[in-house]
């Protein structure tokens, strides 16, 4: 039976605005031995997740439908990540492999095969598609889009660095955050700079996002922090504080800058882009949830966290209900939706961004225009946001078809 339990939150505004927050706990129910560690979202709103206890990787379809694929014994996938076109990787812990499954299903187990012992621990893709993994033997491993080439040692980090996360900026540039509580950085080029930034003694860094300014977040398991580090490398050690001990395992970003952190403590967290924290914005289970994955759907709004504990997958729903929300104006037109090749706009935008449901940019421009061209997208649900002559913010969702 799925568990559903419904709180009332207010919200600071000008206005009286509450938000309807519904945990349904169980959502999607994996098989108990799946236990998941990591999880990611496509543009359809499927979930993914990479399952370390059965060798697998679980799709959940918008209803909470769950489907399942083998990727081999004593696979051991640790992360997962979608690229463009759809199709998911996972850095394969047990078999040091990368495994590759098309939109289709189709899995191809150890699509990449590195060095006996590399243990890759996670993975993230750049702007071209090409994969890094970091892996427990210290060293960042370069695989291209296409997977026909492979740079093994691509860059070598510290003696005890131990890459915990990575992630890689619009500019090609590679972050790991490492358990000696430092984050590194690697050019394109490969040159590393082991310790970019130190974080604090007792961090113990835990996950690792980026905002659409290029400022990264750390989610600090040991001291119940996240830290923030501006582009020059400027680190903010607790930017954010969650009180009560929580015990922050997994971490993600929404559009809007929001951030939000699944707690050891089986709850929550919510963080403004000011640093504003909600320390418990929605309670899982009661006890033994251990969140280690969480997305936002940007078109839909709802967050889910897959729960490594009971195998489940959690998702929150947040809906308004006031008398009186501003909107400023006429609301912004966009057509046609669906679209297949141009979008069209009822006025001019300029600072135009799309998203996709992860809230990766996937298209901007900055100039003032009335369309843009979206034929060479993926078919997909994107989030389209722009500002108007008189600087107003439009948000609005789009199907391609």
């Amino acid at each position: 039976m799925k568990k559903i339990f419904t709180f009332l939150l207010a919200l600071t505004s000008g206005t009286a605005v509450f938000a309807q927050l519904t945990v349904i706990h169980d959502w999607a129910v994996l098989t108990y031995f799946d236990k998941p560690t990591e999880m990611a979202i496509d543009t359809s709103g499927n979930l993914y997740t990479a399952n370390y206890g059965s060798s697998t990787v679980s799709k959940i379809d918008p209803n909470g439908t769950v489907t399942q694929v083998t990727l081999g014994n004593n696979a051991i996938p640790r992360d997962i990540v979608i690229d463009a076109s759809g199709n998911v990787y996972t850095a394969n812990f047990g078999n040091d492999t990368v495994s590759k499954i098309t939109p289709a299903g189709s899995v191809t187990q150890a699509w990449i095969t590195l060095p006996s012992s590399t243990t890759p621990f996670a993975i993230a893709l750049d702007a071209a598609n090409n994969i890094y993994t970091a892996n427990n033997n210290k060293t960042v491993s370069k695989i291209l889009a296409n997977g026909t080439a492979i740079t093994q040692d691509w860059a070598y980090l510290a003696a005890d660095a131990y890459p915990k996360d990575i992630i890689v900026d619009n500019s090609g540039n590679v972050y790991t955050i490492n358990q000696n509580n430092t984050v590194s950085k690697i050019t394109p080029s490969g040159i590393v700079t082991n310790a970019w930034v130190t974080l604090a003694n007792n961090a113990n860094p835990q996950n690792i996002v980026m905002d659409t300014s290029g400022n990264l977040y750390v989610a600090n398991l040991g001291n119940n922090t996240v830290s923030k580090i501006t582009p020059a490398g400027n680190v903010t050690h607790a930017w954010a504080t969650l009180t009560n001990n929580p015990g922050p395992l997994c971490l993600s970003i929404d559009a809007s800058g929001n951030l939000y952190t699944g707690n050891n403590n089986s709850t929550v967290s919510k963080i403004s882009p000011t640093g504003i924290v909600t320390q418990v914005w929605a309670t899982l289970a009661s006890g033994g949830t251990y969140p280690q994955g969480i997305v936002k759907n940007e078109i839909t709004g709802d967050v889910y966290t897959c729960n490594f504990g009971v195998s489940t997958i959690s998702k929150i729903t947040a809906s308004l209900a006031t008398s009186e929300i501003s909107t400023n104006g006429k609301n912004l037109t966009i057509y046609p939706n669906p679209v297949k090749s141009i979008l069209y706009f009822s006025e001019e935008l300029s600072e135009i961004s799309l998203l996709d449901m992860n809230g990766r940019k996937i298209l901007e421009k900055s100039e003032k225009t009335g369309k843009i061209a979206v034929e060479n997208l993926p078919k997909g649900n994107y989030l389209l946001t722009g500002k108007d002559k008189n600087g107003k913010e439009y948000s609005e969702k789009l199907i391609k078809e």
